[in-house]
């Protein structure tokens, strides 16, 4: 899956598209923030045990939902799960 995130045309008529791909690898800093959520940690307990904080976790979370193309944080886990990115 992509997302196309801009469009443009040259001064000659020839139409130019950016892609941004949406999926990908999830960092180690993604996949111990997933873990937490796996585990049932709430988003401050996860930013206190990886010292960061709770907008910080959101912010991990939010990409990792992206990535997975998950509509939410247990989908998310339950796709990581089902992919063997958790143990």
């Amino acid at each position: 899956m992509i997302a196309v995130t801009d469009v443009w045309v040259d001064p000659d008529g020839e139409a130019f598209v950016q892609v941004t791909d949406v999926g990908g690898p999830l960092s180690p800093r993604e996949l111990e923030v997933l873990q937490g959520a796996a585990d049932g940690h709430t988003n401050a307990e996860i930013g206190r045990r990886l010292f960061m904080s709770e907008h910080t976790v959101k912010s991990h979370l939010a990409r990792v939902c992206r990535r997975l193309r998950a509509h939410d944080r247990a989908n998310a886990v339950h796709l990581a799960w089902r992919r063997g990115l958790l143990s």
